[in-house]
Order: C-alpha cells, then sequence, then structure tokens
C-alpha cells in the first residue's frame, strides 16, 4: 500500500505528494505514544506498537533541527542506544493545497466527448468522432478562437443554453464543451445500458442526482445509480479510481473522520464501497472541523461554570 501520513488533517501522500519524506513510526512504545499525541490520533493508542508502527508521519511536520541534512528533510536525526526520536510539532490543515489541488487537475484535465451528430461542419475540415480537449490549451481562449455552433450529444452530455437558444445559419466550425461533473464519461449512453443489462435488480438504487456546471448550463437530473465497489461510499457517484481516497488504508485519516461523524456505520467487511470521493472528503473534513470547533468552545463554556 502507499505511504500516506496519518496525521489529523494533513493530507499528504506518496501518489500526491513526493516532495515529503514519509517517516514509519517509532519501534517504541514511548515515542510511538508521542507521535500519535502529537499528530492529534489518539486513536492510534488502543492498537498494538506492532500495528502502529505501520503508520507514518511527513516531514512537514518537524522542524528544521530534527533532520541530519537540511535543507532535504530527508533523514531524521535520532539514536538507537539511547533511543531518541524527534517528536513532530508542526501542525496544520493542508487540506487545500492537496485535496483542492487534485480537484482543480480533474477539472482541467483532458475529457473525452461524444458527439453523436454534428451540424454545419465545414467542407474543409474532417472533424473525428471522438473530440479531445487538449488541457493544455486555456479554456477561455480556445472558446474565443472557435466560431460556435449547435451540436448533439450522446446521451445526458450537458449542452449550453446559449447554444440551445441561438440561430447559427452558417457555422464553420466546432465549439467544444468542457463537462465537469459527478458522473462522467461512464453516464454516457452506451455505457448506461450496458450497466443497465448487466446489474442486478438489488444493485440498483432509485435516487436523484443533481449537478449543475453554472448558470449558463441546463441542469440534468439522474434517476438510477449503481452501488459497487466503483461508487463513493458517501454519494455513491462513480469517477476513475485516481479519484477517490480509500478509507481504511494504513496510515489514512478518513475512517477516523468517518467514525466520529457516522460512529459504526462504515466499517471494512460491511460489503460496501471502501473509499470516498474528494468532494466528499472535502465537506466530511469540514465538517468534522466544525463540530471540534462547537466542542472545544463547550469546554470552555463549561469551565466558565
Amino acid at each position: 500500500m502507499s505511504k500516506r501520513c496519518c496525521a489529523a488533517s494533513c493530507f499528504n501522500a506518496v501518489t500526491t505528494n513526493r516532495s515529503v519524506e514519509y517517516f514509519g513510526f517509532p519501534k517504541s512504545n514511548e515515542y510511538a505514544a508521542a507521535w500519535a499525541k502529537a499528530a492529534g490520533r489518539e486513536d492510534l493508542l488502543d492498537k498494538s506498537l506492532s500495528n502502529i508502527i505501520k503508520y507514518f508521519l511527513c516531514s512537514e511536520h518537524f522542524s528544521d533541527d530534527c533532520f541530519q541534512d537540511p535543507p532535504h528533510n530527508r533523514k531524521l536525526k535520532k539514536t538507537s542506544r539511547p533511543v531518541v526520536v524527534p517528536i513532530p510539532t508542526i501542525f496544520h490543515n493542508n487540506f487545500n493545497e492537496c485535496v483542492s489541488k487534485a480537484l482543480k487537475e480533474e477539472r482541467t484535465s483532458m475529457s473525452v466527448i461524444e458527439v453523436d451528430n454534428i451540424v454545419g461542419i465545414s467542407e474543409q475540415m474532417s472533424i473525428p468522432e471522438t473530440v479531445f480537449v487538449d488541457d493544455s490549451l486555456n479554456e477561455s481562449e480556445e472558446v474565443q478562437s472557435l466560431e460556435p455552433i449547435v451540436i448533439e450529444a450522446v446521451g445526458d452530455v450537458v449542452i449550453s443554453n446559449e447554444q440551445q437558444t441561438s440561430d447559427y445559419a452558417e457555422p464553420t466550425d466546432i465549439e467544444v464543451i468542457e463537462q465537469y461533473a459527478d458522473l462522467k464519461v461512464e453516464e454516457e449512453e452506451h455505457n448506461l445500458s450496458f450497466i443497465e443489462d448487466t446489474a442486478t435488480p438489488e444493485q440498483l438504487m432509485h435516487s436523484q442526482q443533481e449537478y449543475d456546471d453554472g448558470d449558463t448550463f441546463e441542469r440534468t437530473t439522474y434517476t438510477e445509480l449503481i452501488v459497487g465497489p466503483n461508487s463513493c461510499r458517501l454519494c455513491l457517484s462513480i469517477k476513475g479510481n485516481e479519484l477517490f481516497v480509500p478509507i481504511f488504508d494504513y496510515g489514512s485519516e478518513v475512517a477516523y473522520i468517518l467514525d466520529t461523524l457516522l460512529p459504526g456505520a462504515v466499517k471494512p467487511d460491511d460489503g460496501l464501497p471502501q473509499q470516498i470521493c474528494l468532494a466528499c472528503l472535502e465537506s466530511a473534513t469540514r465538517c468534522l472541523s466544525t463540530i471540534e470547533k462547537f466542542k472545544a468552545i463547550q469546554d470552555k463554556l463549561k469551565e466558565l461554570q
């Protein structure tokens, strides 16, 4: 399994941030407990040392004087006789730096829109059935450089209201609309027909999910969702594996967050999805932070009594 920093409100992982080092917990009960308390992970104290040492903290939580090689900060100062291990002292919420960055990359990554019927193709152009949008292009410059025409898209691809109401007599190019929604390519018509043919009745849930790309786009409603291994545990949306965060991965704080918000509702052996999407992780983290603030204020009020 990939290494993840287990500190509360730290979202660094080898898969998303290789610029920091990841250190396994000390093989000492005293120092392992000190690391867990400093990282806000008192829940680890209930585990055996053999399990605690499987967790990691990243180098961002240690001051420069804790390292043998500053400013690279790849090797901690520690001795075995006597056992002396640096204690992490720097902790802050880096959610916006890690998760929001990943969401931004998802929105700007290359998207594929399959076009069923294209109206008014220029005679000089040969347009393939599948149109790719290069994420290296600036979206605003790209749209300005193309002459807008009406296109019909497969399935539930969102079409601009402006395109539906405007009358273009002689279009010369194709305006490619990049769609970002909870349900992506898997929701297109050919994939949905495949899912409906292969899914069991028990897998189909009657639900409604609305998503909106902004005021200039139509809102699309979905009435059927699939509950399976590729669904988000909290919102049931279907995404690519790289857009999920495992709930029970070693060093992951997601299980702690969900158990605090939904005590006993999410278990590793319940046969339900074992990951959540980045959007739900952001919402859950903010919810937990709000609850912790409320609790802290109540504790202070009790002290004043």
